[in-house]
């Protein structure tokens, strides 16, 4: 009944120590291996944001270059001025609101142009720092693979080990049958 017991506990703890090794570096893997997927999405992610925002930026910058043109060549639009070139009340009310509509829609170009501007900032920012996660993630990746080849190394040591043990149990099993 003991020599029974002293082959199973031996077979049990050889099988065990190797499980547990290849358990160890299956887990490590895993840790590294699923942060560098997601931080890959997050970067691709990232960079489409940031194209997309620049593009609007791209689109006001020419309203913008429009304006500052029209502005450098002197297209005055100032009340004061039209009120010294308008002809009479009706002339000056509808010059009055042709401006006041311009000023208008200036203003709102201006707003949403400082707005695109942002976001493409923010965008190019978390795109830099998408990169940053997907370089960590990979370096994770890269030290949880080394850990499972030495936790196979491990393994495959301890199994080594416990097979030169099994054999020396066989030897003593048959010398005392």
């Amino acid at each position: 009944g003991g020599r029974r017991a002293a082959k199973a506990e031996v077979r049990g703890g050889r099988g065990n120590a190797a499980k547990e090794g290849q358990a160890e570096g299956g887990q490590a893997a895993r840790r590294g291996g699923g942060g560098v997927v997601g931080a890959g999405k997050a970067v691709t992610l990232a960079r489409q944001t940031a194209a997309s925002t620049t593009g609007v930026v791209g689109a006001y910058q020419g309203k913008l270059d429009a304006f500052a043109n029209a502005s450098f060549r002197g297209a005055s639009l100032s009340q004061f001025s039209v009120m010294l070139t308008a002809t009479s009340a009706e002339d000056f009310l509808d010059e009055s609101t042709v401006i006041n509509r311009v000023a208008q829609d200036t203003h709102h170009t201006l707003d949403q142009a400082v707005k695109a501007r942002d976001a493409a900032a923010k965008a190019k920012s978390d795109a830099v720092a998408a990169d940053t996660a997907a370089a960590s993630a990979k370096t994770q990746a890269d030290q949880a693979s080394v850990a499972a080849a030495a936790a196979t190394v491990t393994a495959q040591s301890k199994k080594a080990q416990l097979d030169a043990a099994v054999g020396q149990y066989k030897e003593l099993y048959n010398r005392l049958s």
